[in-house]
């Protein structure tokens, strides 16, 4: 006789906290489990949370304190002395990984207490929580900057200025692209991206590097980089050893950073203006200051929300606009487009 099927539980049976889970007896399940939560968080906020929590606990050994649990008046202690030199979205970040470290070991966070939430309050109040926001670089910086394709260095970086200029990509997503994501068409190139800061779950998006006449060209550049690089497969952007040994690893996102802070002082800037998030902006604000409407500049982009995608544009002709301000002193505003987008802020304007 078979092996009987055992018969299913009352669904109405009280389940016993602390008891026995599948867990226990499937690790298999538990393993994959513990991969899928992993999973749950992009991988910069991850990063990000595991730092903020060393931050924390660090501080806690220091000043004598239990980091889990932690009390909310040393939960208070910490952010207050956080606010002495760190910005306020740090601040407001590190409470929320206290949070998400509280909860997930079962414990009430103290981040959400009365106690807390005044300071963080108060925080706010007194630093504000406008970002900084770095300076973009457009079109025209960016051909004045762009480095000379004289070296395996130079083209590289070129590669990378006009690539991220062009997508409008974020600097993670600038690293993560693979040869195998590039499709070359006779208009130029198509860019797979397959995954992003506001697609987690992988649904993928395109954009596109065109073929230009004028100036630099973006597709050009990326081509002349390949060939120099003599890669066909794995990471497009890749590190660079003394003597122009191209390394096997991905570029890292800091580094893209450090290209464009490199680029801006080329030409004259002051490098600490510009970073990474230069180059998403450059393209937002180069397609405003062209007349080009939000939602084609969102479809290169992929921002869902129109003041999220507004965040990138750099005192482009909108702020003027918006009130209607040229009609009050009856005329029309013709400002230097160098000015409009901080290329020149030492002009007497």
């Amino acid at each position: 006789m078979g092996r009987q099927k055992p018969e299913p539980p009352d669904a109405l049976a009280p389940i016993v906290p602390g008891s026995v889970t599948v867990f226990d007896s499937r690790p298999d399940l538990k393993e994959e489990a513990d991969r899928y939560t992993d999973r749950a968080l992009a991988k910069n906020t991850s990063a990000a949370r595991a730092s903020d929590w060393k931050v924390f606990a660090c501080w806690c050994a220091e000043n004598g304190a239990s980091p889990l649990p932690a009390s909310p008046a040393d939960v208070a202690a910490f952010l207050t002395d956080q606010a002495r030199d760190k910005a306020t979205a740090t601040v407001l970040r590190r409470a929320q990984t206290i949070t998400a470290a509280h909860e997930q070991s079962g414990f009430p966070s103290p981040s959400k207490s009365a106690e807390v939430k005044r300071i963080l309050a108060g925080i706010r109040n007194e630093k504000g929580v406008r970002p900084e926001k770095k300076a973009a670089i457009t079109r025209e910086i960016g051909e004045r900057a762009l480095p000379a394709p004289t070296s395996i260095r130079g083209i590289r970086d070129r590669a990378v200025l006009l690539f991220g200029l062009s997508t409008a990509l974020r600097r993670s997503n600038i690293c993560a692209v693979d040869i195998e994501d590039l499709t070359w068409v006779d208009q130029g190139i198509v860019v797979e991206v397959r995954r992003s800061k506001t697609d987690q779950i992988g649904e993928g998006a395109r954009v596109a590097i065109p073929y230009v006449e004028m100036g630099a060209c973006p597709a050009r550049a990326v081509r002349a980089w390949i060939d120099a690089a003599a890669v066909t497969s794995g990471p497009l952007f890749r590190g660079l050893r003394k003597g122009g040994i191209v390394l096997p690893n991905r570029l890292g996102d800091r580094e893209v950073a450090r290209i464009v802070k490199r680029a801006a002082k080329a030409a004259g800037l002051r490098a600490e203006d510009f970073g990474g998030h230069s180059l998403r902006a450059g393209y937002v604000t180069e397609a405003r200051l062209r007349g080009i409407d939000w939602p084609t500049i969102m479809e290169q982009t992929g921002h869902k929300l129109l003041d999220t995608a507004k965040r990138y544009s750099r005192y482009t002709p909108e702020v003027f606009e918006a009130t209607r301000v040229a009609e009050v002193f009856g005329g029309v505003i013709k400002g230097d487009p160098d000015w409009l987008v901080g290329a020149k802020p030492g002009k007497g304007h």
